[in-house]
């Protein structure tokens, strides 16, 4: 009986508009951990060996959906996605300015799930070996001796349970703060609730759909392995999520990154909840401007 009503507390009123997709971003994000968890154990499963002499080879050995080429597909475009969905999550949170007063504590904690989320994906690429993952590496460690076995941890162990710490975190301060209303200006006072178990069905819902989404892609489309490294070369550009730094500099990579997180940190401080568009919401929108600018630049740059 303790157990069910334990259960039975958790499935707290919510608000109605928290059934509109765009308030399930996060927890579809949230959902993808299982199939890259999944995939990743498959991964380690069926051979691939992310050592500096392995790698490359055990990847590329694989043939077609179904062998290691497959999963490591599904893992790919898994990871992808579930980035994205941060950033369409967090850009939401923008555009509502459910960052303001005492919920400042859930953006900042979001802060963190974004920056652990997007290392999580760039050791994801070391660990393939191929000349992009060796030029990812490469930049990686400019400023610091780290070796590729540190890499291999953070991305099989560390990096995981962070995420889940923080997340599990980030959740029960949304239960205890409630989940984030409708942008000012738009809030009903008699809006009928929802519960959170009827919110969380739809998300397992889209959850499912994503999944199936990316697993779709795998049978059509395999992520590039290139060649075996050599080593002092470097023709490769970034993955799209940080394709904006390849028109940069080396220094860019600690620059921006600190930057970047010193400014979402600073939007809560900056937010005017009773005008219509605020400071914050400026600041956040320029930035994302620049990053797409910079990004289509950098698609089409050739490296010097």
């Amino acid at each position: 009986m303790k157990l069910l009503d334990a259960i039975k507390e958790q499935n707290y009123p919510v608000p109605a508009h928290s059934m509109r997709l765009s308030y399930m971003f996060g927890g579809i994000a949230a959902f993808l951990l299982v199939p890259l968890a999944v995939t990743g154990v498959l991964l380690a499963y069926y051979g691939y060996v992310p050592s500096a002499e392995q790698a490359h080879k055990t990847a590329a050995d694989a043939t077609v959906f179904g062998s290691l080429a497959g999963i490591r597909a599904v893992h790919s475009l898994t990871a992808e996605l579930f980035l994205a969905l941060i950033f369409l999550h967090a850009t939401r949170i923008v555009v509502t300015r459910s960052y303001h007063g005492e919920r400042k504590i859930i953006w900042y904690t979001g802060v963190v799930l974004l920056f652990v989320a997007a290392f999580f994906f760039l050791t994801g690429t070391t660990l393939k070996l191929d000349q992009a993952g060796y030029e990812t590496y490469a930049h990686l460690t400019l400023f610091t001796s780290v070796n590729q076995v540190w890499f291999r941890g953070a991305h099989v162990i560390l990096l995981p349970i962070l995420i889940v710490v923080i997340l599990g975190v980030h959740a029960l301060l949304i239960k205890e703060k409630k989940i984030s209303p409708l942008a000012p200006g738009r809030r009903s006072d008699d809006e009928p609730d929802s519960t959170f178990f009827h919110h969380m069905q739809h998300v397992v819902a889209y959850g499912f759909i994503a999944t199936s989404v990316a697993f779709l892609l795998a049978a059509f489309y395999t992520p590039p392995l290139l060649g075996a490294p050599v080593e002092g070369v470097e023709w490769t550009k970034p993955p799209w999520p940080f394709l904006f730094l390849y028109p940069l500099n080396s220094w860019a990579l600690i620059s921006i990154p600190l930057a970047a997180f010193a400014g979402l940190v600073a939007l809560p401080f900056l937010t005017k909840p009773e005008k219509r568009f605020d400071l914050s919401q400026a600041i956040y929108f320029v930035v994302v401007a620049l990053w797409f600018g910079l990004s289509l630049y950098g698609a089409f740059k050739h490296y010097a």
